[in-house]
C-alpha cells in the first residue's frame, strides 16, 4: 500500500472515552475533592486505550493525501481501491485527482472498511494519479456512538489504578489456605501490560501494523 500523508483539519473537541460523573457513580465518590485526579486518570487511561488498540475513536474531520499511484494500483482487476486511515468513516467532503474534483458518482465508499473505489461509467477502476486528496470525516461521536465495550474498558482501566494505589504494585497473588486465594493484575502480567477482561473489550477494536 502505498503510504499516505493525514492531517487532522478539525480535531476532535476531546480523547476522553467516559466522563468524571459516570466514573464517580461507579466508584460511589461524592464531593469534588478527587476531581482534578480523576480528570487525570480518564486522559491517562483514554490515550491508553487508543494506543493498545493503534486507532483515534473520536471523530475529526481529515485531509489524507497519496502521491504517485500508477501500476502499483492498476494490479488486482484494476479494482484497487484506497484505504483511508481513520474509520468508521461518516462523511466524505471531496475526492480531489490531479486537481480536479470527483463528482459523487465517481467514486463510492464502504463506510465500516474505509476502502474507497473509483468509478467510472458505474464500474470500478484503478486510481491512477500523481496525486490523490480525500477530505473527510471519522470516527465516533463521543460518548453516545462508541462501540460496545469501549467505555466500560475505559472505567474497568480507571478501577484497576484506584485498587492499586494502596497495596503493592508487585504483588501477583495473595493465599490464606483454606480461606483466601487473591489474584492481582500487575504490569508485566502478559506481553502488554492489559488484563484480559480489558483485552475482551478492546480486542476486536484493535488495529495491528504489519
Amino acid at each position: 500500500m502505498t503510504p499516505s500523508i493525514l492531517t487532522v483539519t478539525v480535531p476532535a473537541a476531546t480523547h476522553d472515552l467516559t466522563t468524571i460523573e459516570t466514573i464517580k457513580d461507579e466508584l460511589d465518590i461524592t464531593g469534588t475533592a478527587s476531581d482534578e485526579r480523576l480528570y487525570r486518570w480518564i486522559s491517562e487511561a483514554s490515550g491508553f486505550i487508543e494506543n493498545y488498540c493503534g486507532r483515534v475513536f473520536a471523530a475529526e474531520t481529515l485531509s489524507e493525501m497519496w502521491r504517485g499511484l500508477s501500476r502499483h494500483y492498476a494490479n488486482a482487476g484494476g479494482r484497487m481501491p484506497l484505504i483511508l486511515t481513520r474509520r468508521p468513516v461518516f462523511a466524505i467532503t471531496s475526492v480531489t485527482v490531479d486537481g480536479t474534483a470527483l463528482t459523487a458518482d465517481q467514486y463510492e465508499m464502504d463506510p465500516a472498511t474505509g476502502m474507497l473505489w473509483r468509478l467510472s461509467s458505474d464500474c470500478r477502476i484503478h486510481w491512477c494519479a500523481a496525486k490523490i486528496t480525500v477530505v473527510y470525516t471519522a470516527g465516533y461521536p463521543l460518548l453516545g456512538g462508541l462501540p460496545y465495550g469501549i467505555e466500560t474498558a475505559c472505567i474497568e482501566t480507571i478501577k484497576h489504578r484506584l485498587a492499586a494505589r494502596n497495596r503493592d504494585p508487585n504483588l501477583k497473588m495473595q493465599e490464606i489456605p483454606g480461606e483466601l486465594v487473591q489474584q492481582w493484575w500487575v504490569a508485566g502480567a502478559n506481553e502488554e501490560g492489559v488484563p484480559a477482561e480489558i483485552r475482551a473489550m478492546l480486542d476486536p477494536h484493535r488495529e495491528i501494523s504489519v
